[in-house]
């Protein structure tokens, strides 16, 4: 709980919302129209009894039912995943573990181990799969 006033925010002041899910840390994110932006985060090392899930769960339905009232649409936002800078830094990523790929493949005796290149190619899976959602 915090002890900061809560705030109310009306529907036609909200721009985009986009949820972002991360390991250990998840986000949710309203930008309004003056490009202020309100973050609420969520660790998930530990199971939490709120009522986050049902939150995410039920805020498109929130928006479907406003946006019948107001002029604005509030639409789904992207997340930090889906940005070209970070696209890019992923691409970049991946040539270099398959360059490392290609080096073990070649020369057996190169230093970089099998499990490692898993660890690592699982990593970039996992973040292919975050810049690929909701696209």
């Amino acid at each position: 709980m915090s002890k900061k006033p809560n705030i109310e925010l009306s529907w036609d002041r909200i721009i985009n919302y986009a949820y972002q899910e991360d390991r250990g840390l998840d986000s949710f994110r309203l930008t309004l129209t003056n490009n202020q932006q309100y973050k609420f985060y969520r660790l998930t090392y530990f199971p939490q009894k709120d009522e986050f899930d049902k939150f995410l769960d039920q805020f498109p339905k929130f928006i479907a039912d406003e946006g019948n009232q107001t002029t604005r649409t509030i639409e789904q936002g992207r997340t930090e995943f889906q940005t070209p800078s970070f696209k890019w830094i992923l691409i970049g990523m991946t040539v270099i573990a398959s360059g490392l790929l290609i080096n073990t493949l070649i020369d057996p005796d190169s230093g970089t181990t099998w499990p490692a290149l898993g660890v690592i190619f699982t990593g970039i899976l996992f973040y292919w799969t975050k810049v690929r959602r909701n696209n």
